[in-house]
């Protein structure tokens, strides 16, 4: 079973739990007891993050072969076969949850996010847009979870502030894999304008991320608490752009832990 949990990628379904939860008190859901709704919301948009992953690898699995040999597919621990099958049956838990529980808005969204993530994987990620839809898939998160309640303007910008920062790092990520993709053919972002512009445009993004953080304190819907985390997660947002020509792995995985700290500050934010 646990090269199956390795296909959904648990840490990045995590995150986007936690985002459903802050869109929700966002958005004046009460967590005392937690509403039903909000648990299933939770449990599918982690199932569709684990499906799109899954299919992410089976679409992927020449590129990876040469980038990332040791994932279960290219590995061969897992068959190609029983990938696609594992991808349909969390979506159909997915959107049969959606319908059966919430309501239609949430289960319109779901839909929607099922077919941007299969599109992905099929085909999208190897064209300019590619980096731009995952960035939606988690800025759409939060607004999944205020749909449980109210979509209010701290909602929206918190969501355009995931939206740019994540971009940012999709970039680096796919300046990480611009050989293997170059030599594929694919037509992502980067091979088409080039290794060392994207990642000049990662920087100036994570810099329009960085001033939109400050937004929902200004807007009164995270107290002080919020500014504890949120200035160390921004200096590791910039160190990250600045290691991007050096070493874009670690650029990344930069960029990606200060996107965890973000989240744990708005959590602080929201009780202090």
């Amino acid at each position: 079973m646990l090269p199956y949990m390795e296909l959904l990628r648990p840490v990045n379904g995590i995150m986007a739990i936690v985002g459903v939860i802050i869109g929700a008190a966002l958005g004046g859901v009460g967590f005392l007891p937690p509403p039903t709704e909000l648990l299933v919301a939770a449990l599918v948009v982690f199932l569709i993050s684990g499906a799109g992953m899954t299919l992410n690898d089976f679409f992927d699995f020449e590129i990876d072969f040469m980038n990332r040999p040791a994932r279960p597919l290219s590995s061969g621990r897992i068959s190609a076969n029983s990938a696609i099958t594992w991808a349909a049956v969390l979506y159909g838990i997915a959107i049969g949850l959606s319908i059966l529980v919430l309501r239609w808005e949430l289960t319109v969204l779901a839909a929607i996010n099922i077919g941007v993530t299969f599109a992905y994987g099929w085909r999208l990620k190897r064209t300019a847009a590619g980096n731009f839809i995952v960035s939606w898939l988690v800025a759409s998160t939060f607004i999944f979870g205020a749909l449980l309640g109210e979509l209010t303007s701290s909602v929206i910008a918190v969501a355009s502030m995931a939206f740019t920062i994540n971009t940012a790092r999709e970039i680096i990520k796919a300046v990480e894999d611009y050989k293997g993709d170059k030599a594929n053919g694919a037509k992502t972002f980067v091979v088409a304008i080039g290794r060392d512009v994207a990642i000049w445009l990662s920087i100036a993004l994570l810099f329009v991320g960085i001033g939109l953080s400050v937004v929902p304190y200004i807007l009164g819907a995270l107290g002080a608490g919020y500014l504890l985390l949120i200035v160390p997660s921004d200096a590791m947002a910039v160190w990250g752009g600045w290691l991007a020509f050096k070493d874009s792995g670690k650029a990344q995985r930069y960029v990606k832990y200060s996107m965890i700290v973000t989240l744990a500050a708005f959590a602080l934010g929201l009780i202090l």
